[in-house]
């Protein structure tokens, strides 16, 4: 398990390398911020993309895991149901790490689930990018009358 991201709080990022210590497990990495490339190769490689957040807005790493093709897995906080939509198997905003554990066995061991929301993320893109192409194209035409 790679945890990648910008560390903005390094309280937090503190307690969760200790408490990787102290449990002692030894597949899970504390990542950081990483540069275009590693990222792409993390999301080519990846089983499932995973958040728990709490607090996002329009989560664009929810985006990019469907455009590679990694299954999304997410507890359905703030404004991630509308950035994914059906595409992505979102639990419930109180989940914890069982269910979560679950969840994420079950997309990568359930490869008809795998499939259908691999399926899912494409025509999420492909809703989300028509949509941006819709307002560009009604901009461009404000601008000209």
């Amino acid at each position: 398990m790679l945890l990648v991201g910008q560390n903005r709080f390094a309280r937090y990022a503190d307690a969760i390398s200790a408490q990787i210590r102290e449990l002692n497990i030894h597949y899970v990495h504390v990542m950081g911020s990483v540069d275009d490339e590693v990222l792409a190769a993390m999301f080519r490689r990846a089983m499932a993309f995973v958040t728990a957040s709490e607090h996002e807005g329009f989560c664009v790493p929810l985006l990019e895991a469907m455009a590679f093709d990694v299954p999304v897995v997410a507890r359905a906080c703030a404004a991630i149901p509308e950035t994914v939509g059906d595409a992505g198997l979102l639990l419930p905003p109180w989940a914890g790490s069982e269910l979560i554990g679950e969840a994420i066995a079950r997309v990568i061991d359930d490869s008809a689930l795998r499939d259908d929301l691999v399926a899912r993320g494409r025509r999420r893109l492909g809703e989300l990018t028509a949509t941006d192409a819709s307002i560009a194209m009604l901009e461009t035409i404000g601008e000209v009358i």
